[in-house]
């Protein structure tokens, strides 16, 4: 991929991240990441105090679930044939 497409590539990915964070906060809505908790900590960046946040450990319990010989009855080609979308809001352009 040339280095221009990979530059508008990175610039869609930051707008859309940035339009859903608007929508999310414009409907009170807060993000809390599934695998990490947040700590009272707070660090301070070039950018600003930041926010701490510790893994929690429940990605290595989801993991282990799937890798367990349980998992094998997962329909696998339903999982494929799921779209991914990481977008929480869908379209806002």
């Amino acid at each position: 991929m040339s280095g221009f497409k990979q530059e508008s590539r990175c610039t869609t990915i930051s707008f859309r991240q940035r339009a859903e964070k608007r929508n999310r906060e414009e409907k009170g809505d807060q993000f809390t990441p599934k695998w990490f908790d947040i700590t009272d900590e707070i660090t301070p960046t070039p950018w600003g105090d930041l926010e701490v946040f510790r893994y929690n450990g429940k990605y290595t319990d989801h993991r282990t679930a799937i890798d367990s010989s349980d998992a094998i009855a997962i329909d696998l080609k339903d999982v494929q044939s799921m779209e991914f979308n990481p977008w929480q809001y869908g379209n806002l352009s």
